[in-house]
């Protein structure tokens, strides 16, 4: 499965934000890259997803799912959810 995701400010040219790209000056804000999600066997039980750049770096890994069911429905939030353009910086002060 190939997902496409924008790319912020953060992620650009070392900015920080998603590991995958932190290293990398080849994206502006705005370009659309390409990333797949990958549902594999958790030891010693169970289930988890990852998000995968297209360089291969892993830029998300979710927590372990009982049944292959639970994964798919916890992978199907995280792309609605992961939609949204909302960040909140929780290392501002108030």
């Amino acid at each position: 499965m190939i997902s496409y995701f924008r790319l912020g400010p953060s992620a650009c040219a070392g900015g920080g934000g998603w590991g995958a790209f932190k290293e990398s000056a080849l994206h502006e804000e705005g370009d659309i890259v390409a990333g797949k999600y990958e549902i594999f066997a958790d030891e010693p039980a169970g289930y988890r997803f990852r998000l995968k750049a297209s360089n291969g770096d892993v830029a998300v890994t979710s927590e372990n799912y009982r049944t292959k069911k639970s994964v798919l429905e916890g992978l199907e939030r995280f792309r609605r959810n992961a939609a949204s353009e909302k960040v909140d910086d929780l290392t501002l002060e108030s």
